[in-house]
């Protein structure tokens, strides 16, 4: 016969109390939204990378439309995720990002007591997931958002034991997919990984025969977030167009090579980091584990190509991404399983993972994972400081950026100009600084105009009603590219509807005719070239402005290559009448569009001199007689063996 009554040899199991899980959730609430939030913003500076930031700063106050007005990897809300002070946009960043990281702390703390019932024990370990993430706050924090939604559906809400807080489960859940839409308008590779999980945890309720509210939920989320940004419902196909556009052209156009080591050290954590989260969800939902098997396989594919494309500095994102969604997963298997075979492959798979993350510090900055994580704890007490003064009306934040532009200001006078003002190829703080009147084109920065399309928006711009009555031009290209390769497709609309009317170093000064000159396009010569011979171009005046379209083909590994990872870089080798030689990238897609290839324009005096011809002093910019393809010998299972090659000429009635 059965009793009820438990044997006196064993003890009833004791539960934490729910007042201690309320303090423990209040204590991590305070420290990580300090951690987190945008406390000591730095103010304005001039350079490539702050320049966009403050674009995207600038767009959210003068309501510019995204994939029309303002094209780039980032979407209306990615001034969000920038942590650098503008005085018209702090509050709502501010208000941003405590909504964002309120729901990351209350979902993380959730996922973690399901892996233990000591509420402190899941404090620590949440603690040593945000230090996992500060070693690359930009990315890793929205990438390691979305890792926490995904890992709460489906070891939190779709777990079959019992739940003692269902409401506040359903809460949570609804508040990641809420946060989820806003990481999605703040870049839109974020977009692709929160989609995903939309996607698979639609499916995994269809599956169980109930209705996908969380997904819903971040589809009305997306839509309300996108018309409070002033955006209008009809922009929508534009900004996805735009933004694919981007994204499909980034491997190409982007990548940049890196140790091997870092790439390979990835695939064995991530590869092993899968396998635990299959082995933890195994035992309770068997087959139908490939469900979220393969919606976190897809995000570790995200992680890869926003890592290694790009590897120099962004092999950063995914060390910290997976060493702080490590942690959790790591930790859930770790609870799940009494298999001494899972836990050790527990325990190797968290060592391969901080091994990966080492290897990426020394590799990129020299110091081993545990000084990188030493060094951004001191980030921590100068946040509480500044905390104490926002509190005491201390702080001065609006001074300091005032301060700060004005010393830009002194090292980078403009002198006053009368109307609207972009820059050309990149600092466009220059303007902002100088306190003139901002008039960007659709694709802020040059070197982002990388396909067909893209190039195609910032051209049309100049010839619009749009366009803007100065630019600041300069021939610069990042690297290694031509300079003429910047926004080429643009340049000759800046020789005939702008005319050069000063300098300023480095820039000259273009001004927006009244009437456009006229240009005529004629071609010159067509024919097909190889990667080992050099091709003479058809002979010519000099200073005649020569226009090169190239044919850049792929073979089928190459077009896998652009999809799954990147392609090698692909160079073109210029001879000038000098008998001087220059080796440039080439970028396919900007190849493809065509450019400027002669004469060889690498100043601003040498682009004064093709503008204002006879008007330039001693500048005389040196013609291009031949070039080569060049293509490294390990690199060509990537490119066609064979390209044709149009060679136009521009000519400017003046």
């Amino acid at each position: 016969m059965q009793t009820d009554v438990m044997p006196s040899h064993i003890e009833p199991r004791r539960y934490p109390r729910r007042r201690t899980w309320i303090v423990a959730g209040a204590i991590a609430a305070i420290y990580f939204l300090l951690r987190l939030v945008t406390w000591e913003p730095p103010g304005i500076a001039v350079g490539l990378d702050i320049s966009w930031i403050y674009a995207l700063h600038e767009s959210w106050l003068s309501g510019r439309v995204f994939g029309r007005d303002f094209v780039f990897t980032y979407g209306p809300y990615g001034f969000v995720n920038t942590e650098h002070f503008h005085a018209n946009t702090f509050k709502v960043m501010w208000i941003s990002q405590f909504s964002l990281f309120s729901v990351f702390v209350l979902g993380a703390l959730q996922v973690f007591r399901r892996a233990s019932a000591r509420p402190w024990l899941c404090l620590l370990l949440l603690a040593a997931m945000v230090e996992g993430m500060a070693l690359w706050w930009y990315d890793s924090v929205p990438y390691c958002f979305i890792v926490t939604a995904f890992l709460f559906h489906f070891f939190v809400v779709a777990d079959d034991s019992p739940s003692k807080s269902p409401r506040l489960e359903a809460l949570t859940e609804h508040g990641l997919a809420a946060g989820c839409a806003l990481v999605s308008l703040i870049k839109f590779t974020f977009g692709l990984g929160a989609a995903t999980v939309a996607f698979f945890v639609a499916l995994d309720y269809c599956r169980r025969r109930k209705v996908p509210w969380p997904a819903l939920t971040f589809v009305g989320a997306w839509v309300v977030l996108w018309m409070l940004a002033g955006q209008p419902i009809g922009a929508i196909p534009a900004y996805v167009r735009g933004s694919l556009e981007i994204a499909n052209g980034y491997s190409e156009a982007m990548s940049l090579p890196g140790p091997g080591v870092e790439t390979a050290s990835y695939g064995v954590a991530a590869v092993l980091l899968l396998a635990i989260l299959v082995a933890s969800l195994w035992a309770s939902r068997r087959r139908w584990t490939v469900i979220p098997a393969a919606c976190f396989a897809v995000l570790l594919f995200l992680l890869f190509k926003a890592g290694f494309v790009r590897q120099q500095g962004h092999s950063r994102i995914a060390a910290a991404t997976l060493l702080g969604s490590a942690i959790p997963i790591c930790g859930l298997a770790w609870s799940r399983c009494a298999s001494r075979v899972v836990r050790a492959g527990v325990v190797t798979t968290f060592a391969c993972v901080c091994a990966f993350a080492w290897i990426v510090c020394v590799q990129q900055g020299g110091t081993g994972l545990p000084s990188v994580v030493w060094a951004d704890l001191g980030i921590a007490r100068r946040k509480v400081l500044e905390v104490v003064r926002r509190v005491r009306g201390n702080s001065h934040l609006l001074r300091d950026s005032e301060w700060l532009k004005g010393v830009h200001r002194a090292a980078h006078p403009l002198p006053p100009l009368d109307g609207t003002v972009d820059v050309y190829p990149t600092d466009l703080n220059l303007v902002l600084v100088n306190g003139l009147r901002y008039q960007p084109r659709p694709i802020p920065q040059s070197y982002s105009a990388y396909t067909p399309y893209l190039a195609r928006l910032n051209a049309d711009h100049l010839e619009g009603s749009g366009a803007p009555d100065y630019v600041l031009f300069t021939p610069e290209g990042i690297d290694g590219r031509l300079p003429s390769e910047e926004d080429g497709l643009s340049w000759p609309s800046l020789l005939t509807r702008y005319e050069d009317v000063g300098a300023v170093k480095p820039y000259r000064i273009l001004k927006r005719r009244q009437t456009p000159l006229e240009v005529r396009w004629q071609q010159i010569d067509v024919q097909t070239i190889g990667r080992k011979s050099a091709v003479q171009l058809p002979p010519h005046e000099a200073r005649a402005l020569l226009w090169a379209t190239f044919d850049v083909r792929l073979k089928f590994a190459g077009r896998l290559g652009a999809v799954f990872y990147k392609i090698p870089p692909l160079y073109v080798e210029l001879t000038t009448s000098t008998g001087a030689t220059g080796r440039f990238r080439l970028i396919p897609g900007v190849a493809r569009t065509g450019f400027l290839i002669s004469p060889l324009v690498l100043t601003a005096d040498d682009f004064a001199a093709i503008a204002s011809p006879g008007q330039a002093g001693g500048a005389s910019p040196a013609d291009v007689v031949s070039l080569k393809l060049v293509i490294e010998r390990g690199d060509r299972w990537a490119f066609a063996d064979e390209m044709r090659l149009e060679i136009s000429r521009l000519e400017i009635h003046r």
